[in-house]
């Protein structure tokens, strides 16, 4: 088969098939919408919409964390979190860049909340920071404060290295610590009248009285 041959072979394929509602001649449709036989013109051309696409659903919980994504409250609330997690690392966002391949800039204005952040660009940084996405978006717990505090970081090491009768001594010593800033803490009923104290002299035989009488 020629070239030209298959030129035309696939000019055909794309090409709509119709028939002439007049004559009633199966043809292709031509340039000018006109038959081939009796010249009226064809039916018109079949439009085939393409329905767009389903939105794509986020697996686990991820999907109500993207619900209604961004707005201002949520994107301020990421960028604080991704500096909490960064500072209780102690990771400066120079660290946090390189290892993200984020740049600093576009990091520090996530951080400040003036930028919203892709869903790509929070999966560099949670890996950054060896987290999962979902350390972004809700809220922390006491006990994730603390562990997340730097000085109990720095602590973390050596805490490791510790046995169980280590930790009961410590835990025992931090319950008689915190029992004490309670007490003194507690607020101490101030008598309603102040007694004065009597004043004692000592006289010359060593005897002492009362110089109040």
């Amino acid at each position: 088969m020629s070239d030209g041959m298959v030129h035309n072979a696939n000019n055909d394929l794309d090409r709509e098939v119709t028939r002439c509602k007049v004559c009633g001649l199966v043809q292709y449709r031509t340039r000018t919408d006109n038959c081939r036989r009796c010249l009226r013109l064809l039916p018109p051309k079949v439009q085939f919409l393409i329905p767009p696409a389903a939105p794509q659903e986020l697996p686990g919980d991820d999907r109500q964390l993207f619900e209604n994504w961004p707005n201002n409250q949520t994107v301020e609330n990421i960028g604080q979190r991704i500096r909490q997690l960064r500072e209780s690392r102690g990771m400066t966002q120079s660290q946090l860049q390189a290892r993200s391949r984020v740049s600093r800039s576009y990091l520090s204005r996530i951080e400040s909340g003036q930028m919203t952040p892709s869903l790509g660009t929070l999966e560099k940084i949670s890996e950054a920071l060896g987290v999962g996405l979902n350390r972004f978006f809700l809220p922390e717990s006491n006990g994730e404060t603390i562990l997340e505090d730097p000085f109990i970081q720095g602590l973390r090491p050596f805490l490791r290295q510790l046995d169980w009768e280590q930790w009961q001594s410590i835990l025992r010593r931090l319950q008689v610590i915190g029992d004490h800033v309670a007490a003194d803490s507690a607020v101490v009923p101030r008598p309603a009248r102040e007694e004065k104290m009597p004043q004692y002299t000592r006289r010359a035989g060593g005897q002492s009285a009362n110089a109040h009488r």
